[in-house]
């Protein structure tokens, strides 16, 4: 009907309203149930939701969005299934699909539970025994003595498979020693690479480049890659000056509108970066603060006496309405034409006064304020009144008003530990209005009381604390009556009254802290992992690993008998005595470097090392 209606009259104000209010009713349910059904993982349910709301408003982006990220989850899902597979076999590759997910995706729950899980592998298995790339994982046992970095590399190359790209200015005739028994490939070049100053990159999974680990090198061959960190509760400012403490990356950059972090620099150092943000970029704890403020005011007085009138006045009475009081008034004067009166006139009397008074009042006020971690929250319940400031210029006086907040105000800032506990700063403020005072313009201005107390206290969850003791008391005492009997003791209130009065008010804070979400501490992997050395920043550590079969060496796993020495007169070729393990094949001979027997009875020649000629080349 409102449809109908508003096709019929598409001016009608009223129309428009109330179907534009139904419309956002219908489309806020439908949303609400597509995101119940998309938790759930009812994926079919969660699209025909959307759909019906994106037919009732075709023009809602929010609605858009969610189809949009619906598609996307369903094309992440094989990815991710993928990355499930991979997680055994290769975990590294397995991080990598799930960092390009949540690259697009930040919420994705089932990836970010993926990525947790293997980064807590990838942290146990470098503390026990690392998985390596297919073709670095070889086992490999290297005995070399003041050997040439060309034997070395020649070695492993045969030994593995694997080619070698030097770069012109790396010294392969240089001696180096390499003592490592059933170690794998990559932690062996990784080791003799940083013990000769040298560093590689990865050209493909069967070639490494070799070059000088020098800065004017590493302009050369390292190639830098950009990464946009988009954060969903760090600060980007904050998080910008963690990274440029910590990783000190080449370029950095701080974009305020998303809060965003852009960083460009080497792989290595991005991956470091990766983790800081991960540990920084964390849902803040929040805390709701229970206040109740008491204000108890006691009032006693007491008025015991006999009051006699302050002022005695005498007039003449005349028998008719005159102003004026003639001679003639005054000689004849006697007690009827005299009038006697009281206090300004009023009639003349005398009163017994006979009153105690008390009484107590509760003024309570109870916010309740929810509130971040190491955040202000500032509550104010009162009025502002007009504050009169007075300025002389050039013999000129001139008034202006400005307001100040009378009444209640509470500042708390709460620090909240991982141990439930909430210590929070408090500082309370109590003003009233004392006095009104009229200034010489005619202006009025206030004379204002107040009581304040700053503290730090501390508090579990849900427990109370009390702040009391902000007292303000006033005592009054007078006395009237007749001059000197007033004063006679014992019978002096018989000619006069006193008065005494007390009034006692205190304020009292009671605070508890109700603890809504605690820090969510993440996993062990990202706050604690290696960064690499002072001049390189790496998350793999430069350590020998374990091969998997502990205290076994693999059939096929190339093995030194004896070290061998760079002494004169040594005339083996590639400075290695290579043999095979005892496999049931033919006799190696010890007096050439040999290769594992690839299973069909020849010998795998490998690929061998190459020399850059100029800068880089290779075969």
């Amino acid at each position: 009907m409102l449809e109908a209606a508003h096709r019929a009259r598409p001016d009608d104000v009223e129309v428009n309203v109330v179907l534009q209010n139904r419309k956002n009713t219908y489309v806020s349910g439908e949303l609400r149930a597509a995101g119940v059904a998309w938790a759930m993982g009812d994926e079919d349910t969660a699209f025909e939701r959307l759909e019906n709301a994106s037919r009732a408003d075709p023009s809602n982006q929010r609605v858009r969005q969610a189809i949009d990220r619906l598609h996307q989850r369903v094309q992440f899902r094989s990815e991710l299934e993928r990355a499930q597979r991979l997680r055994q076999q290769s975990p590294d590759q397995a991080l990598e699909i799930v960092r390009r997910i949540l690259d697009e995706q930040p919420d994705y729950a089932d990836a970010i539970q993926l990525r947790d899980s293997l980064q807590r592998q990838q942290q146990r298995d470098r503390a026990m025994q690392p998985r390596l790339a297919e073709a670095l994982r070889k086992p490999i046992t290297l005995n070399f003595r003041s050997q040439p970095l060309e034997n070395i590399f020649d070695a492993i190359s045969r030994a593995t498979g694997l080619n070698f790209v030097f770069d012109q200015e790396v010294q392969l005739s240089e001696p180096a020693s390499l003592f490592a028994k059933s170690t794998t490939a990559e932690d062996a070049i990784r080791l003799l690479l940083r013990a000769n100053q040298l560093t590689k990159k990865v050209l493909d999974e069967h070639t490494l480049l070799i070059y000088p680990s020098r800065p004017d090198k590493g302009r050369t061959y390292k190639e830098f890659m950009m990464r946009t960190f988009f954060l969903s509760h760090a600060d980007a400012k904050n998080v910008v000056a963690a990274l440029r403490q910590m990783v000190k990356p080449r370029d950095i950059y701080v974009d305020e509108r998303t809060n965003a972090v852009i960083v460009r620099d080497t792989p290595e150092s991005v991956k470091v970066a990766e983790r800081l943000v991960q540990a920084l970029d964390l849902p803040q704890s929040e805390v709701t603060m229970d206040v109740q403020v008491l204000e108890v005011n006691a009032d006693d007085a007491v008025d015991f006496g006999v009051q006699y009138p302050e002022e005695l006045g005498f007039s003449i009475e005349h028998p008719y309405e005159r102003v004026h009081t003639t001679i003639g008034d005054l000689l004849s004067l006697n007690r009827d034409n005299i009038a006697v009166s009281g206090d300004k006139g009023a009639k003349l009397r005398m009163a017994i006064r006979m009153l105690q008074k008390q009484g107590k009042t509760k003024i309570l006020a109870n916010p309740k304020i929810r509130v971040r971690n190491n955040e202000k929250a500032d509550i104010n319940v009162g009025e502002r009144v007009p504050v009169v400031t007075t300025t002389t210029n050039n013999g000129v006086t001139s008034e202006s008003i400005a307001h100040q907040d009378v009444g209640l105000q509470l500042v708390v800032q709460p620090r909240i530990s991982l141990h439930d506990e909430v210590s929070v700063k408090v500082t309370l403020e109590v003003s009233n209005i004392l006095q009104e005072i009229a200034t010489k313009t005619g202006l009025i201005a206030y004379k204002l009381g107040t009581r304040k107390a700053q503290t730090l206290l501390t508090a579990r969850d849900n427990e109370t604390q009390v702040l009391a003791g902000l007292i303000n008391r006033n005592e009054t005492s007078s006395s009237s009556g007749l001059p000197y009997l007033s004063g006679l003791p014992g019978i002096g209130r018989a000619f006069g009254t006193d008065r005494s009065g007390s009034v006692r008010s205190e304020i009292v804070l009671l605070i508890t802290p109700h603890i809504e979400r605690n820090l969510d501490l993440p996993a062990s992997a990202v706050t604690t992992f290696m960064s690499g050395t002072e001049g390189e920043l790496t998350t793999e550590p430069m350590a020998f690993g374990k091969v998997p079969e502990k205290g076994a060496i693999p059939t096929g796993a190339p093995v030194l008998s004896d070290p061998i020495d760079g002494r004169p007169g040594d005339t083996r070729t590639g400075g290695a005595a290579l043999k095979l393990p005892s496999n049931g094949g033919a006799p190696t001979s010890q007096d050439e470097p040999v290769v594992p027997d690839n299973g069909e009875g020849k010998a795998d020649k490998g690929r061998a090392a190459v020399k850059a000629e100029e800068k880089t080349s290779g075969r």
